[in-house]
């Protein structure tokens, strides 16, 4: 059941005029900001108005709800981005308010108990979508004109973070690098330069000539402004703050679908409707969404394993405060990233079950499970495979993309008709049965080199283990029963060093990598220890 509220407090004259008194006070400090424009007084004066927010709602323990002007004009200063500390006080501010007084919430019914999904009517919200396909071109321009996301521009945001993710880095280097290759198209990103890591904090420029059968393409790197780092920092931070908004709703609305099997609550989840608009290309949207977060985990570690300079540097650079809160907000936001990728698999998995029991309609439409994406993106950009198992590090989710990667390459199982139900080769068993055999084995090989099959052994082992240690088990909520086997750790122990055996035996040559090593060595003392 849905039930829609009004914020506490307005449904009484003297909560009305407490809460409107509130607004115009507290909007009037933004008022004379904007009289001194860019100056020093009026950042003075959007921190008092941050401050005036917080003490009147945040701070007392019954405080009073804003105003959705007031949380608007919040989001603006995020959103405009003037200073490092206008943008962490705002990004903090609205994350606060959002936990305080949430939009969407599930409540226990007075009547028999049941739950209830709860809707606050007049709670402020970032983003512009509607079921509702006759929305007025007049009144979505005027929205976007407050800085509000519709689908198509919370599609530019994540492109234009997976650009930065390429574009800026933290170390300084020599204003111009030249580099000879034999074909312009044999590289898409500075990936193929084996420089990304290095370059950093720089905007890099690209000038291709002609010469001796070559291509020289010279890459002009010049530091990056301040505005330029302040408005990708706020633009990370603004992501994070529409991904918590997204996440809140969600969370809310599957507990509901869970609880009643209403396909309703899901059909009307933010991230649904974002994904289901006309006005953004799903497909091209989920592959940047891999990109950036493997691109800005890139650039987050090599970040971290570069000697510090910024002592060497401080006297030169001065944008040291921003680099240092970059190198936070890098981290979080591929946190973020991975977050909404996980909601849109949740989501994914619920319609394709809903499906099933024929709970959904021809105005749901047909959307391509992400996972599908994922796999297909990892199997032709195999490069950003390593990044991509060390950063995401949701065992569940990550145990299911190693098994059905692995899966394209094994041998299919012959279905008779007298086969019903999921094959127990489709779990992380049968693939690991599979390096049994040692034609299987070499067939494996031959599609797949030894280095990525060590990666993804040693990947989908270590989160087996993280599930198991979580008690993520069969009939547990939130496990997927076609991945994890009822067999025990140990027992799952004995194959990985089996399949680590398998591939010994079918190449000689064959060295063993750390992560494979360290797979082994936890496998070889499990079952030592049994």
């Amino acid at each position: 059941m849905e039930k829609r509220e009004t914020i506490n407090n307005c449904g009484n004259v003297k909560g009305r005029m407490n809460r409107g008194c509130i607004e115009a006070n507290t909007l009037a400090i933004i008022d004379s900001a904007e009289v001194h424009k860019d100056s020093q007084d009026a950042k003075d004066d959007r921190m008092d108005f941050l401050e005036a927010v917080r003490i009147a709602s945040i701070v007392p323990e019954n405080g009073t709800p804003p105003t959705k002007k007031m949380v608007e004009a919040v989001f603006q200063i995020l959103r405009a981005g003037k200073s490092l500390e206008l943008i962490m006080s705002s990004y903090e501010l609205l994350n606060e308010i959002e936990k305080r007084f949430p939009r969407i919430y599930v409540s226990e019914s007075s009547g028999n108990g049941s739950p209830e999904l709860v809707v606050i009517e007049e709670a402020w919200l970032p983003f512009m979508v509607s079921l509702d396909v006759m929305s007025s071109e007049k009144e979505t321009n005027r929205r976007k004109l407050r800085g509000l996301f519709d689908p198509n521009g919370f599609h530019e945001l994540i492109t234009g973070l997976a650009e930065m993710a390429y574009k800026t880095n933290s170390q300084r280097l020599d204003t111009k690098v030249c580099v000879l290759i034999p074909c312009i198209s044999s590289f898409n990103s500075l990936d193929s330069l084996h420089i990304a890591p290095r370059i950093s904090h720089m905007i890099v420029y690209f000038n291709c000539t002609h010469s001796n059968g070559k291509h020289h393409v010279s890459l002009t790197l010049q530091p990056a402004s301040k505005t330029t780092l302040l408005q990708f920092l706020g633009n990370m931070l603004l992501f994070q703050y529409l991904v918590n908004v997204l996440e809140g709703d969600f969370l809310a609305r599957i507990s509901m679908y869970k609880e009643s099997m209403n396909w309703n609550f899901l059909r009307e989840c933010l991230i649904n409707m974002l994904l289901a608009s006309k006005r953004v290309n799903y497909r091209v949207l989920m592959k940047e969404c891999l990109h950036t977060i493997c691109g800005l985990y890139q650039d987050y570690a090599g970040i971290r394993n570069e000697p510090d300079s910024s002592d060497e540097h401080s006297s030169e650079n001065h944008n040291t405060d921003v680099a240092i809160a970059l190198l936070e907000v890098q981290r979080t936001t591929c946190m973020a990233m991975q977050k909404l990728i996980i909601m849109i698999m949740e989501i994914d998995m619920s319609k394709q079950q809903a499906n099933m029991l024929g709970l959904t309609t021809r105005s749901d439409g047909l959307r391509i499970p992400l996972i599908e994406i994922i796999l297909d993106e990892l199997t032709y950009y195999r490069k950003i495979l390593p990044r991509f198992l060390q950063i995401f590090n949701d065992p569940k989710w990550k145990l299911e993309i190693i098994v059905q990667y692995l899966l394209k390459y094994t041998a299919k199982p012959v279905r008779t008709r007298r086969s019903n139900g999921p094959s127990e080769d489709s779990t992380f068993l049968g693939v690991l049965k599979s390096f049994s055999n040692s034609s299987s084995v070499r067939s494996i090989i031959k599609k797949l080199n030894v280095e990525v099959i060590q990666l993804l052994l040693a990947h989908a082992f270590l989160a087996y283990m993280s599930l198991t240690s979580q008690q993520l088990l069969p009939g547990m909520p939130g496990c997927n029963e076609a991945v994890i086997d009822s067999l025990s750790l140990v027992e799952i122990s004995k194959n990985v060093a089996a399949a680590f055996n398998g591939l010994r035996e079918a190449d000689k040559k064959i060295q063993i990598s750390s992560l494979g090593k360290e797979a082994l060595f936890t496998a070889t003392m499990i079952i030592s220890t049994s």
